[in-house]
């Protein structure tokens, strides 16, 4: 194995907040700075990054899909992927209330035939950022891609009418699955995903509204972030913005694939991955979501220590990572990440592991670890 499971998790839940710490951080910079030429050096990016323990009192971010995501390993840990469904667990973190999303099938129906084709009126709220929240989803499944996809598909009642949300949330999962097991070729990624997608598409769904006929928007998406690979960066940024302009179904499908661009441009570089999504897109879910592929792939160690140790300045009840995701140090998350994979092996008695965080506690199989 290239990097152990513990690493691997670890990476993706710290990667993910760094990355989304430094997108927000570049959106509030470009926000006070709009002379700033676009896009700017990595340096400057670099330097933004990520100890300003002023983000809380700047710029609000709704909905906090970090603290969606921590709120959701909890509930892995606690209930080891039990009866719970995730996606009501998003909305009740995001304060969205169940009834818009537990109407009589009759009614649902009704409504959808009557508002077919259109945008999802009853959660405005969710956007790209769903497949932040999902990572847990896709760290606690990765062994099994069909039961990941059937995880997943408990959010239909949210994305009934945007497939292209759809699609990007599993690609995204199933690229952590691949790189969780070992199987992920950055050179075939892309067209394993979209092969994934169409195959999902062919099989046999839920009785309910059919799919809007703009299911392909996220595959097209895809295929544009690939002819970015071989483009400087001025270029890129001007094609994004015209693809943006563009885009009829919102921006949700084109955040995801630019995170896959720019993770595939330099695949064995975490910082260089990272920095590349803040230079192209300027969007935290964008910086997010490249953050957490890269880190699945390389491991912890890829992250650099002078953006970790950056976490540990200042005061923690207002630092950017308490802010984004509610946890308020680099280890507690470590702690989180640690417990998640224990219950993903089933590990007894996990209520003991969440009851003293401090102790760390060793995984293994059964009767790996003997007493001598």
């Amino acid at each position: 194995m290239r990097y152990s499971l513990s690493s691997r998790f670890q990476a993706v839940l710290l990667g993910a907040a760094l990355g989304e710490i430094l997108g927000t951080q570049c959106q509030v910079m470009q926000s006070q700075q709009p002379q700033v030429k676009q896009p700017s050096q990595w340096t400057s990016l670099s330097r933004w990054g990520f100890s300003d323990s002023t983000l809380a009192n700047r710029i609000a971010i709704a909905p906090a899909w970090g603290r969606v995501a921590v709120q959701l390993i909890k509930g892995l840990i606690r209930g080891g992927g039990g009866e719970t469904s995730w996606i009501n667990e998003v909305l009740d973190v995001l304060e969205i209330p169940f009834e818009q999303s537990n109407r009589e099938p009759n009614s649902e129906r009704n409504s959808s035939e009557q508002d077919e084709g259109s945008p999802l009126p009853d959660f405005p709220q969710i956007d790209a950022g769903l497949a932040i929240a999902a990572l847990p989803i896709a760290l606690f499944f990765h062994a099994d891609p069909h039961q990941l996809e059937q995880e997943l598909q408990q959010a239909d009642k949210v994305w009934r009418h945007r497939p292209e949300l759809s699609d990007g949330v599993l690609a995204i999962s199933y690229a952590l699955s691949l790189t969780l097991r070992e199987q992920l070729d950055p050179t075939q990624l892309i067209a394993e995903i979209i092969e994934e997608l169409e195959l999902n598409r062919d099989r046999p769904t839920t009785p309910g509204p059919s799919a809007p006929s703009n299911s392909a928007n996220f595959v097209e998406q895809l295929r544009f972030a690939q002819t970015l690979n071989q483009t400087s960066l001025d270029r890129a940024t001007a094609q994004i913005r015209d693809q943006l302009s563009k885009s009829q179904t919102g921006s949700d499908a084109l955040t995801i694939a630019i995170a896959f661009h720019c993770f595939l441009n330099t695949p064995e570089d975490f910082c260089l991955s990272v920095i590349r999504a803040a230079q192209l897109h300027r969007n935290p879910q964008t910086t997010c979501l490249t953050a957490a592929l890269s880190g699945a792939y390389n491991g912890i160690s890829s992250i650099p220590l002078s953006w970790r140790s950056a976490l540990s300045r200042g005061s923690s009840e207002h630092s950017p990572l308490n802010h984004l995701w509610g946890v308020a140090t680099e280890a507690e998350l470590q702690q989180l990440s640690d417990q998640l994979l224990a219950a993903w092996s089933g590990a007894y008695d996990l209520v003991h592991l969440l009851n003293y965080p401090g102790q760390t506690f060793a995984i293994a199989a059964p009767k790996v670890i003997r007493p001598h």
